[in-house]
Parts: structure tokens; sequence; C-alpha cells
């Protein structure tokens, strides 16, 4: 079990946990630390997700596939799909902490509770499997808190939702490469449309 809060430690908790649940690559990205690769698992693993405000309200139970990552429930309900407006949001620490308040005493209503959840398993799911967002949210989270010379407080999705439906591809697209441990990971030689993807993931898909 991990607990996570919101708040400005966001990131190196978020480590804390990918860490944990997965495996050393040895291949170096473009700045020079190392992929980390999915486990090949059945496992699952929960983490307790806590607002950052100090509200009582209760945690909300994540539970999560160790093999990619994709959270399965949220406080017990099933995530079937992510809610069809989600890709125009923002998130904040203002409304990530109202989505655990709201689903945490069952508040949200009707299409409501499929963007609540939708917001908060895209947060985690994506900050475990890339750092760069989990960094960025973290540093969003903080500039709510107080002001930080050219931080802005919310964060699109939608570019990052782009990304997020490239990390297969291009996991698959690094491992065909066949790159030697410890040597870095050339990608000009994959397809110039995974080259964002592959600079902002930390967590690569297991091989097939």
């Amino acid at each position: 079990m991990h607990h996570l809060k919101v708040g400005f430690q966001w990131a190196d908790q978020i480590a804390q946990i990918r860490n944990a649940h997965s495996d050393e690559t040895g291949l170096i990205r473009f700045d020079n630390t190392f992929y980390r690769i999915c486990k090949k698992s059945s496992q699952l693993f929960r983490i307790l997700l806590s607002a950052g405000e100090n509200t009582g309200t209760p945690p909300l139970q994540l539970e999560v596939n160790e093999k990619d990552f994709y959270i399965n429930e949220v406080a017990t309900a099933n995530m079937e799909r992510y809610a069809s407006t989600f890709r125009a949001a923002k998130v904040s620490a203002g409304s990530l902490n109202s989505a655990i308040q709201d689903l945490a005493k069952c508040q949200a209503r009707g299409d409501n509770v499929f963007f609540l959840r939708s917001l908060i398993v895209f947060c985690v799911a994506e900050s475990i499997r890339n750092d760069q967002f989990a960094t960025i949210l973290g540093q969003c989270f903080r500039a709510g808190q107080m002001y930080i010379g050219g931080v802005e407080n919310a964060l699109s999705i939608a570019p990052w939702w782009d990304l997020s439906h490239q990390w297969g591809k291009t996991s698959d697209a690094i491992h065909q490469l066949n790159t030697l441990k410890h040597q870095h990971v050339d990608i000009r030689r994959i397809p110039p449309q995974l080259h964002e993807c592959a600079k902002t993931i930390r967590v690569l898909k297991a091989k097939n």
C-alpha cells in the first residue's frame, strides 16, 4: 500500500511508487537518466490518494495493475472509460482536491462522476509512466500555494492526453532498437511522431 498526497512533493512520492513497481533497463535517456520498464506481472497494488487540504476527507483507494499502471478501481468503483469531455480539462491542486473530496463523500452525480474519476486516474497513472508530467504537475500544485515565476497553477490536459496514447507504440519502438545496456537510446531512429513521448516517459511498457 502506498500513500500519495496532492502537493508540491507529488513527483517525489510518485517516484517512490514507480521505483517500487518497475525495473531498471540500463537504457539511457536523452537527459542521462535511465528508462525503467513495467514488470511482467499479474499483481495489483493499491494507492491511498489524499487531498492536500486538511479537510478530514478520507483518502481514496486506487487499485493499479503492476504490468502497465492502468488503474482498475477508484474507491471500489470500476474505472471503465474516460469522460468524453476530459481532454479539454485543466488540472490544478484545487480541482484534484475537490475531485478526491467529492468522490470520497459520494457527492458527485451523473457524468460528473466519470469526469472526476478520469481526472484522478489520468493524473496518477500518467505521473507514474511519465516523470516530466509528474514534475510539471507538482510545480503546478506548488504554484497554487505560492507565486512561482513562469509557472501556472493549472495544467492543460490536452497535450499530455495525446502523448499518453503514444506510450505503447513508443515503448515498442524503443524495444525494437535493441540498444545495449548502459548506452543511450537514439530516438532519431524511431518515428518522428514518437520523439516527444520518448523524451517524457520514464517507464516503458513490458516487451511483448
